[in-house]
């Protein structure tokens, strides 16, 4: 994998329109996955004279620096372990950020958005009307 381009970032909160677009070009056994995004363009073919050809070309067409193997694209982390052969993709900084902007950042994670011990049990009743409004203004 490799990134072309300027790096982008964004600011959260702010309205703006997000322009993607992504192929897979498949010739004969080499696959190569395209994803563009503003003036960001990652290539990931499973062939690597396909990808020395694909950045030769483009370099002849366009003036685009050759950012390297990929970290970071569209706020996901990338980490590639080719002895393994395993590609990792994470988006927690971008998890953070988001957690950061709604006043969450400080709340301490849990498995389950339950008391520890809590029991849940099949209602024996119907609720009350106040029961109903509580259950209602949950968001």
């Amino acid at each position: 994998m490799s990134t072309y381009g300027k790096r982008v970032s964004n600011s959260f909160g702010a309205k703006q329109t997000i322009a993607y677009m992504s192929h897979m070009k498949v010739i004969g056994r080499v696959a190569c996955h395209i994803a563009y995004y503003v003036d960001s363009v990652l290539a990931a073919p499973n062939c690597c004279a396909y990808l020395y050809d694909f950045k030769t070309r483009l370099r002849k067409r366009f003036d685009l620096p050759d950012l390297g193997p990929t970290r970071h694209f569209l706020g996901m982390h990338i980490t590639r372990d080719r002895g393994k052969r395993l590609l990792t993709v994470s988006q927690q900084s971008h998890l953070e950020k988001i957690l950061e902007n709604a006043g969450m950042a400080q709340f301490k994670p849990v498995c389950t958005p339950m008391m520890p011990g809590f029991t849940l049990r099949k209602a024996t009743r119907a609720p009350s009307e106040d029961e109903a409004t509580a259950i209602v203004s949950v968001h």
